[in-house]
């Protein structure tokens, strides 16, 4: 099996970053221009709860699609399906309308999902935590570079973003359709979540090693909803920061995640095993939840969420690792379809509630999901007990 990155995963790397480009795009002007439509809290909490709600959907589906018609056809789909709808989202002047066209994108970003498993499909167990890595700086890329697009845009409002998010999202599709062949694909069918795989949800969860885990992930994404769902207001109403302001503060973030994914969880894992890794990555959200809010100044908070994005790129690839280093060769990709269908689960849920508790007071959110993250510690902790999955570790294949 080939580890070395070629152009078709090249292209997958593009993809991600496309989408989440578009998606940082946005996120500079969402607060204000929810606030104009007469929202707070609880609806900017609702329009990213149905985004990831879109993608939880969406994700199988388009993966179960891609089986039959192909991967290109598929991501091709998730392209242009996203840019129409983005385009098409420039002229919305309802909440209403906002949110059905934030569900919509969701759907279509779900091909996400499809690029994961093309990744782990073609790439060896030994070496996944670090290609999944590397995917998920590609990722952070484009949250690093659409905030700071969408901040450079900030005079053209939110349909400006709008816009551009559509075009880069049509070049994409166009380079697809120049550059990209598909494949035969071998096991990516069974990293895509699938019903049989998630009626199995009981078993894993009584599963030594892999119920922790599985748990850890579906609670330090919830934790992680603090900043998806409410972080963005947090901004605007305590420190009064305009879309530009935001969109550098997400540079700022997505600066760190790179970092974090591309080249430090890769040197950590060469010295500690991956249990350790997300155990410092969750500690590090853990503490950042519970200081975000108690910090006196913008100066301080952007040392905090420099910390929790550092956070977040170590403990997502190592949790995806560990999730694959406890399975048996025959079932992982069930496993790591359960662990991506956690993941977007929480996505789902979380911001609701979160918007919901920042109305009430703006630093519950982050107390809240400070708790979370800590009980997803603990999970974390106790895994050095498992005599399997120390095994694996002191084999070097961590």
């Amino acid at each position: 099996m080939n580890s070395s990155p070629t152009p078709g995963f090249k292209l997958v790397y593009l993809t991600a970053f496309t989408h989440l480009f578009g998606f940082g795009l946005l996120l500079p002007q969402l607060p204000q221009f929810i606030t104009a439509l007469g929202g707070a809290g609880f609806w900017y909490g609702l329009v990213i709860t149905v985004y990831a709600g879109g993608q939880f959907v969406g994700g199988p589906l388009l993966g179960r699609l891609s089986d039959r018609v192909g991967r290109k056809k598929v991501l091709l789909f998730s392209l242009v399906g996203s840019g129409v709808v983005l385009f098409l989202t420039a002229f919305v002047d309802h909440l209403i309308a906002l949110t059905m066209a934030r569900l919509a994108a969701g759907f279509a970003a779900g091909a996400i999902l499809i690029c994961q498993a093309i990744i782990a499909d073609q790439t060896e167990p030994s070496k996944r935590a670090a290609t999944l890595g590397i995917l998920g700086a590609s990722m952070g890329f484009g949250f690093v570079v659409g905030p700071a697009l969408g901040a450079a845009l900030a005079d053209y409002g939110f349909p400006g973003a709008c816009f551009t998010a559509a075009a880069a999202l049509g070049l994409n599709a166009m380079i697809i359709v120049v550059g990209f062949k598909d494949r035969p694909s071998t096991q990516t069918s069974e990293v895509l979540p699938s019903s049989s795989g998630l009626k199995s949800l009981g078993t894993y969860l009584r599963h030594p090693v892999l119920g922790k885990v599985l748990i850890a992930c579906f609670l330090s994404a919830i934790a992680l909803t603090a900043l998806r769902g409410s972080f963005p207001m947090y901004m605007k109403d305590r420190f009064l920061m305009s879309p530009r302001g935001l969109g550098m503060v997400f540079t700022w973030i997505g600066v760190f995640a790179i970092f974090s994914q591309g080249v430090l969880v890769r040197l950590l894992v060469r010295r500690w095993d991956e249990r350790r890794v997300a155990r410092l990555g969750v500690t590090l959200l853990a503490i950042g939840l519970g200081l975000l809010p108690l910090v006196p100044n913008l100066t301080a908070t952007l040392a905090v969420v420099a910390g929790l994005a550092i956070g977040q790129g170590l403990f997502v690839p190592t949790l995806t690792a560990l999730l694959s280093r406890a399975s048996e060769a025959h079932e992982q990709g069930v496993v790591l379809g359960l662990g991506q269908s956690a993941t977007a689960l929480a996505r789902s849920l979380g911001p609701v509630g979160i918007g919901l508790l920042y109305d009430q007071n703006m630093a519950l959110p982050y107390f809240a999901s400070a708790v979370a993250a800590a009980i997803a510690l603990l999970m974390i902790d106790t895994l050095r007990r498992d005599e399997h999955l120390r095994r694996a570790a002191e084999a070097g294949l961590g």
